[in-house]
């Protein structure tokens, strides 16, 4: 289904000084104020548009001065809450810091997140076969970098939130010379080591996705049903799936279950649809005619960035519970 995005989160930090400095006083400390966005226009249970109450998303700092640490904020449904523990919450100082996010939270981390600005990562699964043509089972990695770096002096900033994945969508009519149901059961692509899949890590700097297994096809099973004939074709949407990102499309070959037969066609090699690239919709218009399929169009459609409300915070000095 089809959602505007809206977004509204602050992640509410106690500030504190590194424990090296024993001579930072509380007027130092500030709250971390953040609004956030998802770089997205569509959402389903797996493919994120909007958060719900009980979403959690993790938010690190890196620094000079900082020991990096994963705090969690859960959504209520208006408000985002920091952790409860003190020991939980980060801490800001004068000294200048990075803001990083993912989702979803929980989600394994590699070896090196958290010690390495430039290796930051969380694992990434992507199956070659789904069952669901709405992404039911699906995850949509997501990452953020804030617009900017803070301090306890400037402790507010912006997080969009970017899809890791690329989405592939259908829309499926049927030709005037087509009679049967149109009940589709199975879409299936293949290319010879052509597409991405297993477990890897996604840089939450970039989102480039690094560690997975060539694999010669994706397939996806469930049940729809393709649009009646129309003198003017349907615009409505069969399927979609996530797939990983992969530097080039060219003769992939598209089969389609549909009333228990299976349908066949080359999928146009040319631009636009000659990469799958990460936070990017692959839209392809198919008409199912008597014996074969045939490709009418093919369109990239970016992800939509919606703009979230802010929240203000009291920007007062706050003492850690240890001091």
């Amino acid at each position: 289904m089809k959602l505007n995005v809206l977004l509204l989160a602050v992640f509410a930090a106690s500030i504190a000084a590194c424990s090296e400095d024993p001579d930072v006083t509380q007027s130092t400390y500030n709250e971390l104020g953040l609004s956030a966005s998802i770089v997205s226009s569509l959402s389903t249970r797996s493919i994120k548009e909007g958060f719900v109450a009980a979403d959690v998303v993790s938010v690190f700092v890196t620094g000079t001065g900082y020991t990096p640490k994963l705090s969690e904020y859960t959504f209520s449904g208006t408000l985002w809450s920091s952790p409860t523990l003190d020991t939980s919450k980060i801490y800001l100082t004068s000294q200048i810091a990075t803001v990083q996010g993912f989702f979803p939270s929980g989600t394994p981390l590699n070896s090196t997140i958290l010690t390495n600005n430039n290796t930051n990562g969380i694992e990434v699964t992507v199956d070659r076969s789904e069952s669901s043509f709405e992404a039911a089972g699906q995850i949509d990695y997501m990452y953020a970098i804030a617009d900017r770096t803070v301090t306890s002096s400037e402790p507010t900033a912006a997080l969009a939130f970017h899809h890791g994945l690329a989405k592939i969508s259908f829309i499926v009519n049927r030709s005037a010379t087509f009679n049967g149901s149109g009940e589709i059961t199975q879409i299936k692509l293949t290319k010879t080591a052509g597409f991405l899949t297993g477990t890897g890590v996604m840089n939450l700097e970039t989102g480039i996705i690094s560690g997975l297994t060539e694999t010669d096809d994706i397939t996806f099973t469930g049940i729809a049903i393709s649009n009646k004939y129309n003198k003017t074709p349907s615009a409505t949407k069969t399927f979609f799936g996530l797939v990983a990102p992969i530097a080039a499309t060219n003769s992939i070959t598209l089969f389609m279950t549909i009333d228990g037969k299976v349908y066949s066609a080359t999928l146009p090699s040319g631009s636009p649809a000659d990469l799958f690239e990460s936070g990017k919709e692959y839209l392809y218009t198919i008409t199912i005619k008597s014996g074969n399929l045939g490709i009418d169009s093919v369109f990239v459609v970016p992800w939509e960035t919606k703009e979230s409300g802010n929240l203000e915070l009291s920007l007062s000095p706050i003492r850690k519970n240890s001091e």
